[in-house]
């Protein structure tokens, strides 16, 4: 992405993922401004942390109901303070992970690995 000036939190971008263009919102700056956190104006997922390099500004993209968009940032702002707190409480991890076997090679559910 050419500067990163037009990226600023409430804009709506593009996101290019595998070859699919997404169109994001920005939510805020993070890592000294060298990145991101977007939600998806399709479904409202968040995700966090995404590098600029992989937004893209469009001037000629066009343009969305503002009430949807302040709508989207209130949630999806509500969305990861409430992760955020969750995580300093200590709260168990509830995104999914892969599942690591036991010493048998054994997984929580039974399942063994054969090999």
């Amino acid at each position: 992405m050419g500067g990163h000036g037009a990226v600023q939190p409430r804009a709506v971008v593009g996101r290019d993922l595998d070859g699919f263009p997404f169109e994001v919102l920005v939510l805020r700056l993070v890592e000294g401004g060298a990145a991101a956190d977007v939600a998806y104006l399709d479904d409202g997922n968040v995700e966090r942390a995404v590098p600029f390099e992989e937004l893209v500004v469009d001037p000629s993209a066009r343009s969305h109901n503002a009430q949807f968009l302040d709508k989207l940032w209130e949630d999806s702002m509500a969305t990861m303070a409430a992760e955020d707190e969750e995580e300093a409480a200590g709260a168990p991890n509830l995104r999914p992970c892969t599942p690591a076997p036991d010493a048998e090679g054994r997984f929580e559910d039974g399942a063994v690995l054969v090999s």
